[in-house]
């Protein structure tokens, strides 16, 4: 590895982790490694943290633990989210004759301030719904020697030229629209080529034709600025 890398890679460590204990949301790991995982394990030793899946026969019965006495808990392989946990997610707590309360499935329970919970998952290919995004802060560890890079260079870049970081946000967001733009002419284009009966350069089809020519065109239109 080189020294640059070797830089980069203690930056991006500490910008991750630096994140990750600053959080406002709880935090959803992707973690192929498995080392931030680790991590968290022995950060949290002395607040008694749990492992834990959604197989887990004791899971509720962990997350009770977790929540009335305020430890910490580890939910490994998260690819899909159990319903049990959107009122955790979405802190909704209430407080009732003095005591703080957080509704868990069909029973109300006490909740203690200092609880924290980590979500993980192993598969780098993960997609997670946009619903569960807004909800955690997603820290992924997927990471190669050239996105560490990349990460620390854009962070200098904003440092010392915000007028360029904030032009090259502008193009990289009007890059997306025209990808948006793109997929959606590509889909016009493959309707009305399924709609076509019989030959597609027969005169019966020469409107299909014209639509099929204008949405090339609009695909060429749109992709060009983004090339560009």
């Amino acid at each position: 590895m080189t020294a640059l890398s070797r830089v980069c890679l203690f930056c991006s460590a500490v910008l991750f982790f630096s994140f990750l204990f600053s959080f406002s949301r709880y935090p959803l790991l992707i973690d192929p490694s498995g080392q931030a995982t680790a991590f968290l394990m022995k950060q949290y030793s002395s607040r008694k943290i749990l492992r834990t899946s959604f197989l887990d026969d004791a899971f509720l019965k962990h997350l009770e633990s977790a929540l009335r006495f305020g430890n910490a808990l580890l939910v490994e392989d998260v690819e899909n989210l159990d319903p049990i946990l959107n009122s955790v997610l979405n802190r909704e707590i209430s407080k009732t004759g003095g005591r703080v309360m957080i509704n868990l499935g069909d029973k109300a329970i006490d909740y203690s301030p200092s609880f924290t919970i980590f979500l993980s998952t192993r598969d780098p290919n993960s997609r997670f719904a946009a619903d569960l995004c807004s909800r955690v802060t997603l820290v992924n560890f997927s990471v190669t020697p050239s996105s560490l890079t990349l990460q620390c260079l854009s962070k200098i870049l904003r440092a010392e030229r915000p007028d360029v970081d904030t032009k090259r946000s502008q193009l990289l967001a009007l890059q997306g629209e025209f990808r948006v733009r793109l997929r959606s002419l590509e889909e016009s284009l493959l309707a009305a080529l399924n709609s076509v009966k019989g030959n597609i350069l027969g005169q019966q089809n020469s409107h299909i034709s014209r639509v099929a020519w204008r949405s090339v065109k609009r695909l060429d239109c749109a992709w060009s600025p983004s090339v560009r």
